[in-house]
């Protein structure tokens, strides 16, 4: 990471995850977001807390941070169990309403 990477302000524990892990492997946060398919406004808003990343999204996030299949088993269990549960209730309530306003347009 370049000395110039900056901590986006109101940092979690999750967005200190991501930045040291970002920082371990030597990416930007621009190229980190390119890798895993959003934009670099979206990862920081999974850094402050403002926004919570899918879980399809979470899985990639570990995958790219770990360096043996071990060691992201660890990290995905280690996300789970800090993560608010309500917040897969929360996903999983939103994906469903989405669904059936789709269902509802077509």
């Amino acid at each position: 990471m370049s000395q110039n990477e900056v901590i986006p302000k109101g940092c979690t524990d999750f967005g200190m995850w991501i930045f040291r892990e970002a920082a371990r492997k030597d990416w930007k946060l621009v190229h980190l977001a390119n890798k895993i398919g959003i934009s670099e406004t979206t990862l920081k808003g999974y850094m402050t807390g403002v926004r919570y990343p899918k879980i399809d999204t979470y899985l990639a996030l570990c995958e790219l941070f770990s360096d043996s299949p071990e060691e992201l088993w660890k990290i995905i269990q280690r996300g789970f169990q800090k993560m608010p549960e309500y917040q897969f209730t929360y996903r999983r309530l939103r994906y469903r309403a989405s669904k059936k306003k789709n269902k509802k347009t077509k």
